[in-house]
């Protein structure tokens, strides 16, 4: 299946984590595509004021017949939001996100609110941070790591019912979760693998991989 991948001009020292496929629908917010381009990839299009990019950037964009979407910077939405609209438009049901939670409370809250909308009902998405892998799960989610690796089970609307898990140390069967609760938190893998299915609602799963803090291994997302 094919994917987007959308790198928000956030924290992006997570970024040299993510494989970055030959077939990706590479999506750059602003001041993300500096980054991008670092890497050799050449994005697929770039949305926002363009407030924090260079003028020997967008040159470059231009010879590549990048597209550029330019919204003004006062705008009702952020760039994190139109981003994901923009993926969803184009189909993409596989979306990886990075650069999403960064250092502004206010911001990373709103980024991680956005996965309880509706609107991506039908969307598989992936949020990677330095060490850590976000999921956000609708109806079943398999989670490969080490054994001991923290999974953490957050609801994102105002409950999530029918919580099953397998392979997690802290079983739940048929569990409801409610938004605020901390229940779901702190549990960890007694394997290589996990099983969490849900019957309603949006659970945001929170895969700490321990051995990127020392090992600096490179996430296959």
């Amino acid at each position: 299946m094919k994917r987007a991948v959308i790198v928000i001009n956030g924290d992006l020292s997570n970024i040299k984590n993510v494989t970055f496929l030959p077939d990706d629908f590479v999506i750059c917010t602003d001041g993300a595509t500096e980054k991008v381009l670092k890497r050799n990839i050449i994005p697929s299009v770039v949305i926002g004021d363009f407030d924090s990019i260079s003028g020997k950037t967008i040159q470059k964009l231009t010879q590549k017949k990048v597209p550029m979407i330019t919204y003004p910077s006062k705008k009702d939405k952020s760039d994190s939001e139109l981003s994901i609209e923009f993926a969803y438009k184009k189909k993409y049901k596989q979306i990886v996100i990075c650069g999403l939670l960064g250092r502004r409370l206010d911001h990373m809250l709103a980024n991680i609110l956005l996965l309880g909308r509706n609107i991506i009902a039908g969307c598989d998405i992936t949020i990677v941070d330095y060490n850590i892998i976000l999921y956000s799960v609708r109806k079943e989610k398999i989670i490969i790591g080490k054994k001991n690796d923290i999974v953490s089970l957050l609801p994102i609307t105002k409950q999530v019912e029918g919580v099953t898990t397998n392979g997690l140390s802290y079983t739940l069967n048929n569990a409801t979760l409610y938004f605020g609760s901390t229940r779901g938190i702190s549990n960890y893998l007694t394997s290589n693998k996990a099983q969490i299915t849900i019957k309603k609602g949006v659970l945001l799963v929170a895969h700490e991989h321990r051995d990127l803090i020392s090992d600096r291994k490179t996430i296959n997302t």
